[in-house]
């Protein structure tokens, strides 16, 4: 074999044990909040049909990896190893901007549950939480840095956003050359794309919105009105997903959700669903809770599997 067809070859294995490893990582994820062992299966099964197979399996791109190491700072977060957490999160940022986004957990897991459960918040936590929080936001930042640098400092004609406050690249391709801005995607022509990606986007709203009413309010109702030493508070069904350790999932699923439905290309979420573990939190509550309805979403996901990656051969949507 040549030295193309080596890098080919390893390329392939590594898009694989990546893909691999996020179902087996997502098991481990679900069943640390969930504590079924049916749940954990059931999701990683449904993490097999992903929303956008191209991207997560046949094609060299930055999903998997965003994924696998999404998933993988999220189970460093369950089991309150926030330096791995910081590192694995740091990493992901280097593959999707957004991954700056996943501190969260962090910020979750060291301030907002002790503070939840009245625990009281030492200041070495806090300067914890500032240092591992301020690491996740630095693949972002130095990409804008060296931009700066090379758009702005190096030439004799600066860039227009050179003099905006903060001067990010980011915002100004996003806006000049994607048209990204709030309500921007909402014309008559991009209906088609809303329609595509709609099933998921109902999934999700569902779930979230679900949880967060269940779950998450009445917790913070508890929180607020009594004085006992915990604010913990049971599901108000059997269901493993409405456990309260999966709030901040919940919450990220949902911000990211409306993110992508008001202020950005809608149909992007096909591919960035597969990173968030509430997708497939989500489509496993549904197969418990309805039955009907989840056996729709499953032929749905392995239809439009297929067909997505028709469309992705020809550069169409989602592509």
């Amino acid at each position: 074999m040549d030295a193309t067809s080596w890098s080919a070859f390893l390329a392939a294995g590594t898009l694989a044990c990546c893909f691999i490893s996020s179902s087996t990582t997502l098991y481990d994820l679900t069943l640390h909040h969930t504590h079924s062992p049916t749940a954990a299966y059931l999701s990683a099964l449904l993490s097999l049909i992903p929303t956008s197979p191209v991207t997560l399996r046949f094609v060299a791109y930055s999903e998997p990896f965003f994924t696998y190491l999404s998933y993988t700072g999220m189970l460093y977060c369950a089991r309150s190893q926030w330096l791995w957490a910081a590192c694995s999160f740091t990493l992901a940022g280097t593959f999707r901007s957004n991954g700056f986004m996943l501190s969260g957990f962090i910020i979750w897991g060291l301030l907002v549950e002790p503070t939840l459960n009245r625990k009281q918040v030492s200041f070495n936590h806090i300067a914890e939480c500032l240092l591992y929080t301020t690491a996740t936001f630095v693949p972002f930042i130095s990409h804008q840095y060296a931009a700066y640098t090379a758009f702005c400092t190096s030439v004799d004609s600066p860039a227009p956003w050179c003099s905006h406050f903060p001067p990010f690249i980011y915002t100004y391709v996003q806006v000049k050359y994607w048209n990204v801005g709030f309500l921007k995607y909402w014309t008559p022509g991009q209906i088609p794309n809303f329609l595509m990606c709609a099933p998921i986007l109902v999934l999700l709203l569902w779930f979230t919105t679900t949880h967060i009413q269940k779950s998450t309010i009445p917790r913070l109702l508890l929180f607020l009105t009594s004085s006992s030493a915990t604010s913990q508070v049971k599901p108000p069904s059997s269901s493993p997903f409405l456990s309260s350790s999966i709030a901040p999932y919940a919450i990220h699923a949902l911000l990211l959700t409306l993110i992508y439905i008001f202020a950005s290309h809608t149909q992007i979420i096909l591919r960035q669903a597969a990173a968030m573990p509430t997708t497939y939190w989500a489509a496993a509550y549904l197969l418990m809770e309805n039955p009907t309805l989840g056996r729709w979403w499953v032929g749905w996901s392995v239809v439009w599997g297929a067909v997505s990656i028709v469309l992705w051969t020809t550069f169409l949507p989602p592509a």
